[in-house]
């Protein structure tokens, strides 16, 4: 190849590469997205319900306790029965506090004699078979903390409840 060849080729080349590396270089960036993690939150949205003054859905600073939703909802009302939850339990976001009244609403039916896991006090909850304190407990937190039962099967969602328990229980429990 001749000189001038070469010289001509190596000047195309030149150009070739500067031009591919300003259309890289000048491309737009893309817009970055930034993903918040629940501990990064600065507040949170909860729902209040049941015995307290103002029910209704609050925005409280992430890390806030059961008590501080209970307090922003205006205090409890005199029938409130504060040993049916967890006043300590940090919240999350999109949760519901229910606190119940402590006026025991009946929670046999005359006719069928079966417990609704929506209404039971604790000492209800224990007199069923096989479950203990902690059992027991544990429905409460659950109805506290998502509202009441819908089914019998909702009891799948909480830890140590398997499709056993559930069996041993069914016919002395009922969802209202």
């Amino acid at each position: 190849m001749k000189t001038w060849q070469l010289l001509v080729i190596g000047v195309l080349c030149g150009i070739l590469m500067g031009g591919i590396i300003f259309l890289v270089a000048s491309r737009p960036s893309q817009p970055s997205l930034e993903i918040i993690s629940p501990t990064q939150m600065t507040s949170i949205v909860v729902s209040v319900a049941g015995e307290v003054v103002h029910p209704g859905v609050y925005t409280l600073p992430a890390g806030a306790r059961v008590n501080d939703a209970l307090q922003t909802a205006g205090g409890i009302t005199a029938d409130a029965n504060t040993s049916a939850i967890n006043l300590a339990e940090t919240l999350e976001d999109g949760q519901q506090i229910y606190l119940p009244s402590s006026i025991s609403t009946p929670t046999l039916t005359t006719e069928q004699g079966k417990i609704n896991i929506n209404t039971a006090s604790l000492e209800e909850l224990e007199a069923l078979p096989g479950i203990g304190a902690a059992k027991a407990q544990a429905i409460i937190d659950y109805r506290n903390t998502y509202g009441n039962f819908q089914s019998i099967d909702d009891l799948l969602y909480i830890s140590g409840f398997g499709p056993a328990i559930i069996q041993e229980i069914e016919d002395s429990i009922e969802v209202r």
